[in-house]
């Protein structure tokens, strides 16, 4: 359930060894005028984007007849990684040091092991309550599951032998 590389996918492996990469060209990205760099960035995302859009409408239409969903199914195209490329490109214009980015940041494997067994223990209630199946609430929801695995990780580090895992 934790290994990102397993079954289906593939596309995974390539993600991580291109932030690998990436990472490395850093400082020439940095190099690159701020404006111009995120003017690309915003830019190659709305391009992307269409293009997905439209392989999308392109497999709804013309391969299964069933809806294709860019974003579950989008995962795997040179699109969506363009997209995590142009973004990555984008963040690199943060600088500040909130303590509560840096603690998500620093607690996100943690957050990774633990999310799903939060969501596991919470969502069959969810289910029940009609009046909480919707956006707003589901973004709620969302930002509740990585407060309480954050708090999950922290209880964890306290633990001496267990808290050098995550």
């Amino acid at each position: 359930m934790f290994n990102p590389f397993r079954g289906s996918y593939g596309y995974s492996f390539v993600y991580f060894c291109v932030g690998g990469l990436i990472h490395t060209y850093e400082p020439k990205i940095l190099g690159i005028s701020r404006l111009k760099r995120n003017m690309i960035s915003i830019v190659g995302i709305l391009i992307s984007c269409v293009f997905l859009f439209s392989v999308g409408i392109f497999n709804t239409l013309f391969i299964d007849g069933k809806m294709w969903d860019v974003v579950w199914n989008g995962y795997d195209t040179i699109f969506t990684f363009f997209n995590v490329i142009f973004i990555y490109i984008l963040s690199l214009n943060y600088t500040k040091n909130y303590t509560l980015v840096k603690s998500i940041s620093k607690n996100t494997l943690g957050i990774y092991f633990t999310h799903g067994l939060v969501i596991r223990l919470t969502r069959p209630w969810i289910k029940t309550q009609d009046v909480l199946c919707n956006l707003p609430v589901n973004i709620i929801y969302a930002l509740l599951i990585l407060f309480v695995c954050l708090m999950i990780c922290q209880l964890i580090h306290k633990i001496p032998i267990v808290k050098k895992i995550i």
